[in-house]
């Protein structure tokens, strides 16, 4: 009883039934299952089910443990004249691409308050109905069927092309049988709902936000992963060194005391702490515009309050052997006095002036340099006001732009790869009622010489 669908899918399964309004056991008229399993475990970790309702509504859930990579759950509604996306994980709902943004009640803050004030419960136990009744069905179900065809990672297995079995059961409310499992496996890209960045005719990267993340790792959207137009990867995520950097996109350790860069704050004479002030980006929306995404964001406090709102957009354009990245965002102030932006660097932690835009790049990079105007190396760099820097290796380079205001660039090469403009550098930067900026990331396969990466900043700068 501990299989995908009962267990780490059960919200998934909780949700669709609560969405279709199956709150009782009757409710449910007919259940069709196929579990199925590719490791050799006495559960499943893939599996479908088709739910038909008494009012004639059907339900259709597919899931896997096996898939390539982590994705968002999500819901497919389908009405009789549109269709939406509802990604619960998220509070996220997709209506014609456009993704919107809601809030979130806690169950657990209304149980506490049922039993101590007597609030009335948001899932009563009568309401659970419905999903006793399925999970009632696979208690009783025949053992998961062994399937093969899973491909050997380090630490699972993995079932290529899973991913694009799920969305088309979903959009088709048929089973993994319908669609062709375990027969149909094979790799399909670009099939799960990810809103994704295309240079030209070449899908480049990916703007995740993940449901999955604790507080302290302050929640936000980000880029992860970025590629060349050769493939090859340019960011990383939750690092071991710093499990709070989240591919490209903009953190900052400290809003009015609101910690919106992850793990710990600096305390003067103290040092690295954890705190509990630890904020996130709070997507309101997202809609895609000619070669990317506008987005709006409300960057709220650990009570939730709404300190800044935030306009963001993101646009991939093609080059002449690589592509570029057009990444600009405006704060607007919320509190109703000056918003005062700080780094560690602000409170003595010296050359630590990092916030703002920031690029985590891969650490496993051999020949890993940085380069700037008349500059290399991460001591001349760090810290400089240059038009452009270039964080570049073998495989790999990586060529910034400012393009709205010139803060001094913080940078890491020899710790870990990462670059970014620090908006507090050394003191506080203190923001009356709006803040913007703007820079350009050229991705490029293989190194970038520093005549070259002159020349491209100065293109991308000219009127």
């Amino acid at each position: 009883m501990d299989g995908a669908l009962t267990n780490p899918f059960a919200h998934a399964v909780a949700t669709a039934l609560a969405v279709a309004g199956a709150d009782a056991v009757s409710s449910v008229e007919g259940i069709e299952l196929e579990l199925y399993r590719a490791n050799a475990i006495a559960c499943d970790d893939t599996s479908s089910a088709r739910v038909r309702l008494a009012d004639g509504t059907v339900i259709a859930i597919t899931v896997s443990l096996c898939g390539d990579r982590r994705t968002e759950p999500y819901l497919h509604l389908h009405g009789e004249t549109r269709s939406a996306l509802l990604f619960y994980t998220l509070d996220e709902i997709e209506v014609n691409g456009v993704r919107t943004g809601f809030g979130r009640v806690d169950l657990l803050g209304n149980l506490l308050a049922h039993v101590r004030e007597g609030e009335e419960l948001l899932v009563p136990l009568e309401r659970t109905g419905g999903f006793t009744r399925l999970l009632d069905e696979i208690r009783r179900a025949p053992d998961p069927l062994p399937v093969g065809g899973a491909r050997a990672e380090p630490s699972r297995l993995v079932l290529p092309g899973i991913d694009v079995l799920a969305v088309r059961a979903a959009a088709e409310l048929r089973t993994l049988s319908e669609v062709g499992f375990p027969g149909s496996l094979g790799p399909v890209p670009g099939a799960w709902p990810e809103p994704t960045l295309r240079a030209g005719s070449r899908e480049v990267a990916t703007y995740t936000q993940r449901g999955d993340l604790q507080p302290t790792d302050a929640p936000r959207p980000h880029l992860h992963p970025v590629r060349t137009l050769g493939g090859t990867v340019v960011t990383e995520t939750q690092p071991a060194d710093h499990v709070h950097h989240f591919g490209a996109g903009v953190a900052v350790s400290d809003v009015n005391g609101v910690n919106f860069w992850g793990g710990s704050t600096y305390v003067p004479g103290v040092g690295p702490r954890i705190l509990p002030n630890h904020g996130r980006q709070r997507r309101r929306s997202l809609r895609p515009v000619d070669g990317g995404f506008a987005e709006r964001l409300d960057w709220t406090g650990p009570d939730g309050t709404v300190l800044a709102t935030e306009e963001r957009t993101l646009l991939a354009r093609a080059l002449p052997d690589a592509w570029a990245l057009e990444f600009a965002f405006t704060l607007e102030n919320r509190t109703g006095e000056p918003l005062s932006i700080q780094s560690s660097a602000c409170k003595g932690r010296t050359g630590a002036g990092y916030g703002g835009f920031f690029w985590r790049a891969p650490k496993d990079s051999p020949g890993l340099d940085v380069l700037a105007e008349g500059a290399s190396g991460e001591r001349a760099v760090h810290g400089s006001l240059s038009p452009w820097l270039a964080l570049t290796c073998d495989a790999w380079s990586l060529l910034f732009v400012q393009t709205a205001g010139l803060d001094p660039w913080f940078v890491r090469v020899a710790e870990y790869p990462g670059v970014g403009p620090a908006l507090a550098w050394d003191a506080p930067l203190t923001v009356p009622d709006r803040l913007e900026r703007a820079i350009t990331v050229v991705v490029a396969d293989g190194p970038l010489a520093p005549g070259r990466a002159a020349a491209l900043a100065a293109e991308l700068t000219a009127p």
